[in-house]
């Protein structure tokens, strides 16, 4: 069987791509910091009062991880936790969908590979 090689062009776009992730994503990746604006919380009560004077969080356009994802997340990995499939998050206003939702797509490879890791690592 001949061994098929990759054309110049491809190799270049393939390390261009490569070094485009690792030069955007490399704290995440590497456990640094978190993909996520939970710093934004430092600038509510009750955290306010421990933020350090001249405070500022890093990425205010995350906000959406802080406010709805990452609480039901939390959920999600108590009920598996407990041995329970969540359909329903009760915390949510009067609740919402939890297993069907399209915020959180907890059946998807990309979300049941990021279940093997802390939460803080996502």
């Amino acid at each position: 069987m001949v061994a098929r090689q990759l054309r110049p062009e491809r190799t270049v776009v393939l390390v261009l791509l490569a070094a485009g992730v690792l030069v955007l994503f490399w704290r995440p990746l590497l456990g640094v910091s978190a993909f996520s604006a939970d710093d934004m919380t430092s600038l509510d009560a009750p955290w306010v009062e421990h933020a350090p004077p001249g405070y500022h969080p890093t990425n205010l356009a995350l906000g959406d991880t802080v406010n709805y994802a990452l609480p039901a997340e939390v959920v999600l990995r108590h009920a598996l936790v407990r041995h329970h499939f969540p359909l329903w998050d009760p915390d949510v206003g009067l609740g919402t969908p939890l297993g069907a939702s399209l915020t959180i797509p907890v059946l998807s490879p990309f979300h049941l590979l990021q279940l093997l890791f802390p939460l803080w690592y996502g």
